[in-house]
């Protein structure tokens, strides 16, 4: 009998580390905050410097800014506008669901009656663990803090489900990596932009490595944001954000410019 108890008590400690092992192993809340601690670093972004904007032929182009062929770049056909996209604020349901509030601010410009809480729980594809690609999927629930977000192809998926569900003829389309004067043409078309910016505009941009679990590693920009690029004012060289974390504001357009570039140049438009 004694002899049975001494195995006993020197099996349970063992055991006791297994079981301890397994559940911060595997515990996805726990797999959510696994990062890759030496890969963060500045990121290294260009200056835009954007000069005054000349009419050419009634169309508004920036001074000695030409394209691939060595046109005058055209930048809008007007220097002012802002569109009565309506704010809605992500807080205090949503504190990390600034992409799917800024998508559902755009939504209902469009005329459609949806709740961003709608939006996220029906048609955002979300993961609670890093089994998918942060293009693809919202990483954690934007209902919580601990958190991270998504970029846009998972908006555009979102935005293209609820469409479809609506019968709408209309359709979000990804177009990441598109120029500022592609922007600006959408908006002057009558088509506000969701574009992925900083939360903070007077912090420095870090990126830190996540290791996914396909063992590859995305480099997650740090105050990633998303919100909805509304109108501009090229006399003053600004632009408008609806901001889910704020309201309107009105940032300079370099800032903005640059920001843009930090963050994968991310924009979704629906049209």
């Amino acid at each position: 009998m004694k002899k049975k108890l001494a195995v006993f008590l020197t099996v349970l400690p063992i055991l006791f580390f297994i079981v301890i092992y397994i559940y911060f192993a595997y515990n996805p809340s726990k797999a959510l905050n696994r990062r890759e601690q030496t890969s963060e670093a500045d990121v290294t972004v260009t200056e835009v410097t954007l000069p005054v904007p000349t009419a050419i032929d009634g169309q508004y182009a920036l001074e000695d800014a030409t394209d691939s062929d060595g046109k005058p770049l055209i930048v809008s056909q007007q220097l002012y506008m802002l569109m009565p996209v309506k704010h809605i604020s992500q807080n205090p349901e949503l504190p990390t669901g600034c992409e799917i509030t800024s998508l559902t601010m755009v939504l209902n410009y469009l005329g459609f009656d949806v709740s961003k809480t709608y939006m996220a729980e029906h048609y955002l594809d979300k993961l609670e663990t890093f089994d998918g690609s942060f293009y693809d999927y919202f990483i954690g629930d934007p209902a919580k803090t601990e958190s991270w977000g998504c970029f846009a192809p998972a908006i555009t998926n979102a935005a293209n489900r609820y469409l479809s569900k609506q019968n709408s003829a209309l359709k979000a389309y990804n177009i990441s990596s598109s120029s500022l004067q592609s922007l600006f043409n959408e908006l002057s078309a009558g088509h506000p932009v969701i574009v992925w910016t900083t939360s903070d505009w007077d912090e420095k941009t870090t990126y830190t490595g996540i290791r996914l679990n396909d063992n590859s590693v995305f480099n997650w920009p740090s105050n990633e944001h998303c919100v909805v690029l509304i109108g501009f004012n090229l006399e003053k060289g600004t632009v408008f954000l609806a901001d889910p974390l704020s309201d309107v504001i009105e940032k300079d357009l370099s800032a903005f410019a640059k920001s843009y570039d930090a963050y994968y140049k991310q924009a979704v438009v629906i049209k």
